[in-house]
This record gives C-alpha cells, sequence and structure tokens, in this order.
C-alpha cells in the first residue's frame, strides 16, 4: 500500500457519550408498563422520535 492509501485507526468511543434516554410520553409509559416491560430502554432511547415509537409500540 502506499502512504496516500494507508487505513487511520479506528476511533473509539467512549460510552460517556452515549445519546441520553428521553422520557416517555405519558401514553405510552402507560402501554409499556401494562406490557410488563418497564425496565425496556429500546422504548425510550426511540422516544427522540415519538412517531416513529408510537409505530413501533403499535408494531409491537
Amino acid at each position: 500500500m502506499g502512504e496516500s492509501t494507508q487505513r487511520s485507526e479506528p476511533t473509539t468511543h467512549s460510552p460517556l457519550t452515549a445519546i441520553p434516554l428521553a422520557p416517555l410520553p405519558e401514553d405510552i409509559a402507560d402501554r409499556v408498563g401494562q406490557a410488563g416491560a418497564p425496565g425496556v430502554n429500546l422504548y425510550r432511547a426511540l422516544a427522540h422520535a415519538q412517531r416513529l415509537l408510537r409505530a413501533w409500540i403499535d408494531f409491537a
């Protein structure tokens, strides 16, 4: 490999740079609680995009 085609080292990401979890809208929190999955962080991660969260809840 020539010098211009060498790859750089991959960067590592600290777990401290993770996107914070968003609070659930009240109606979604009720549905998640009724389903028995209040500790599932997937829903709180999806809460940043509430339309996607609502579609996922209906799908799941």
